[in-house]
Order: structure tokens, then sequence, then C-alpha cells
């Protein structure tokens, strides 16, 4: 009974509103006489102005725990051991990994199937050399010097020597020049040339191709006409010695002649008052001799060998005085010496002329 009214009073404790909402109890609470019904009835008469208001939970939670006995369950220590002897058993595993990790890191993992040869070297090779040396050399040579020697050489020598060299030399050797003849233009030509091949005297180059009048007819061009060559022009004639095998090109109103009506000495002249002359020598070699020792034997007609430089005559091996006046080679049984011989003067009027005979040269077999 008593729990009965102190419920009531909780409920009118939480009664809002003002005063004259409330209901009005004619009784005590107290008083026992009082009964819920009666409550009840009383404050349904005025239900429609009162607001009640629940309990929170937080109250009814705490009420709940005030009425438990203050110590914990069993439950709750079951599931504590078993939330223990889970950890633990992580951890014995987590060990018991780790372990075989670094135990799997330590593995050799070389190849453990390899198969074990036994190579079994036995040499039997015995080398036994007995090398016996039985010379025995006893020098028993004893040698005694006994000669004495006293140098009583008494003499006094006082050499007086009083040389006066006087060598007075004085080098009269001239590096002497041939003259040359004219050439006003320029062009490789002396003025006797120009009328030989009747190119302009004043014009370096008559046929206006690019090359100049002497140049052209020492490499067997016509300077008359451009791109022809010397041969197939009129300017030339070729003269061709077939007892001696050879051919050569002069020009065409130079006469040719062999002397003493022998083809071993052919003589080429000029048209004209310069008393140049050239000649074409044959001789046997019948001592098969070198080009130099043919050179040599004829120092005395053709000069020193010491003078001479080194020349092809139509690609055969031959030797040009170094005044280009004289050329030798030697060709099978022959030996052959061209000349261009100059007048009492020493005027070179033909040179490029000579020239243009070298170059035709032609060895006919």
């Amino acid at each position: 009974m008593l729990n009965e009214q102190e419920s009531n009073k909780d409920v009118l404790n939480h009664l809002s509103g003002s005063d004259d909402v409330k209901p009005k109890f004619s009784g005590d609470l107290d008083n026992e006489k009082t009964t819920m019904e009666e409550l009840k009835a009383e404050i349904g008469t005025k239900k429609e102005a009162i607001n009640v208001h629940s309990m929170p939970g937080k109250f009814v939670a705490a009420t709940k725990q005030s009425t438990s006995s203050g110590a914990p369950s069993s439950g709750n220590k079951a599931k504590k051991l078993i939330l223990v002897a889970i950890v633990l058993i992580l951890v014995v595993i987590v060990v018991i990994g780790g372990i075989i990790f670094f135990t799997s890191q330590n593995v050799d993992t070389s190849d453990n199937n390899q198969v074990a040869v036994k190579n079994e070297n036995t040499n039997t090779n015995v080398n036994t050399n007995q090398n016996e040396n039985l010379n025995i050399n006893t020098n028993v040579n004893t040698n005694v010097n006994t000669n004495q020697n006293e140098n009583l050489n008494i003499n006094t020598n006082v050499n007086t020597n009083v040389n006066t060299n006087q060598n007075e030399n004085t080098n009269t050797n001239e590096n002497i020049e041939q003259p040359q003849a004219l050439d006003a233009d320029n062009d490789g030509l002396s003025y006797e040339e120009e009328l030989v091949f009747s190119t302009n005297p004043n014009l370096e180059d008559t046929d206006k191709d690019g090359y100049k009048d002497g140049q052209e007819i020492s490499s067997l061009y016509n300077p008359l006409l451009p791109a022809q060559n010397l041969e197939s022009s009129s300017l030339v004639t070729k003269f061709m010695n077939n007892d001696y095998n050879y051919s050569i090109l002069r020009p065409k109103n130079w006469l040719v002649k062999a002397v003493a009506d022998v083809l071993d000495n052919i003589l080429i002249l000029p048209d004209s008052e310069s008393g140049e002359t050239f000649t074409i020598l044959v001789k046997d070699n019948t001592n098969g001799q070198t080009l130099n020792e043919a050179l040599a034997s004829m120092s005395a007609e053709l000069g020193s060998p010491g003078n001479y430089k080194n020349y092809s005559l139509s690609g055969n091996p031959a030797l040009r005085s170094k005044d280009d006046l004289n050329v030798i080679s030697v060709r099978g049984d022959y030996i052959y010496v061209i000349t261009h011989s100059l007048s009492s003067t020493g005027d070179i009027n033909f040179a490029t002329i000579f020239d243009m005979m070298l170059n035709s040269f032609t060895w006919l077999n």
C-alpha cells in the first residue's frame, strides 16, 4: 500500500501547469483510506488539462542497477576469459609464424640433387733424369810473362811545323741559262714557232678555247682549232722508222734526212735560219748495257750523268738532261739518243717543238 501511495506522489510531482490545473485532493495522500480508484476518479475530472510525462530511460536504467546487488554477474566473467584466451592463441600463432618465416629464409636453396662425381686421376709419370757429366777438364797451362821491355829511347824530337795552307779556290762554275727567244704574247711559243704554226704572235690563245698556244702544241693539240688533235691537222706530219721501230711528229715544212743514208741517224732541219737541228741516233747495245751504263759510256757526247734526271719516253724508262736538250733510252738491243742541237749563238727558238716531238715519239713494236 505504501508503494502505491509513493507512486501516486510521483505522478503528482510530474504534473505540469498552474496550481489551478492540479487536482485538489480532499484528503491526505498518506491516508490509507484514499484508494487508487478514488484518485483516478478525482484526476479524471480534469484529465484534459493534465500533461503526463514518462520517465527518461537513463533514470529507469539507474533504477534497475540500484536494484542489483552491485557485483558482476557470472556471464560477464566468462566473456572476459574467452577474450583473453583468444588473444593468447593469436599471439602464439604469430610467434610460431615468425619462427617458421625466419627459418625458411636461412634454408639453402642450392640444388641438392647434384650428383657428386668422383674424379680419380692417378699420374704414374715418373721421369728419371740421370745426366752424369763425366767431362773433367783440367787446365794445366801456366803462362808466365817474362818479357821485360825497357824503353831506352832518349831521342828528343822537336818538330816545328810551319804549314801555311794557301788554297784559293775560285768557283768558276756559272749556271748559264740558255737564252730564250722572244715570246711577246707569253703563250709558250717563240716568234719562230708562231711562224711555224701560223698562230697569232700577239694573242696567247689563238683559237680561244681557254688553252695557251704553246700548251696545246706540246700536248699534241691544234692551236688553231678547238678540240682537234695535232696529228690530224695540216700543221705536222709523221716520220716512221721501220728499221728501228719508232715514229715521231715534226712540223710539216721541216726537212728529214738520214745521215750518210743510214736510218740509225736521222736529222730534222727547221726551215729557218736559226741554225738549230734535231737528231735521232740509234746505237747497238751489244754489251747489254743498262740505261745508266749507256749514259756513262757516252758521257763525252752527252755530258756527265750527274746532269741528268729521270724521264719517260713513250712509257719506256729514259733520262733527260737538266738543260732539256738530250734524252737517252735503252730498249731491246738498241740505245736511242734524241738531241736538240743549238746554233753557234746558243739561242733556243724551238723548245716547245722539241717537247712536241718527244711527246709524239711512239714505239712501233
